[in-house]
């Protein structure tokens, strides 16, 4: 159905790139422990989400995904270096803008409108964090 594609071969960088498709609550409860375990993997990372094709997000999901960000982030603080999110429609600018003012994290997490631009700030981060 609308189950997201990982990509860890460029590990610390994490491409998550989320389906056209609306998850099914299997794949959206696999999707977030899935992100869960990216901080027990060990070493510091960066995730770049490229939800372009990706249907909106409802209330509830994002409010799951903003307190289960938060929770594991203060669980292990400073792995998860920088969150992209790469977003194309208004409406996934004001779920991006919901879900940061859930996690208060807007000084590591940014919107682009392409992935190269979201890489690029994401490799600026690790290099900024010697990596």
């Amino acid at each position: 159905m609308g189950a997201p594609r990982y990509d860890t071969s460029r590990w610390p960088l994490v491409v998550v790139t989320l389906s056209k498709l609306a998850m099914s609550e299997a794949e959206f409860s696999s999707y977030l422990d899935w992100m869960d375990q990216l901080f027990v993997r060990g070493g510091k990372f960066v995730v770049l989400i490229d939800s372009r094709q990706a249907p909106n997000l409802p209330a509830q999901r994002r409010q799951v995904i903003g307190e289960r960000n938060k929770a594991i982030s203060q669980r292990h603080p400073d792995k998860l270096l920088a969150l992209a999110f790469v977003i194309s429609s208004a409406m996934q600018r004001g779920i991006f803008t919901a879900i940061l003012w859930i996690t208060r994290s807007s000084d590591t997490t940014r919107a682009f409108t392409s992935v190269s631009e979201g890489e690029a700030w994401l490799m600026s981060r690790l290099r900024s964090a010697g990596l």
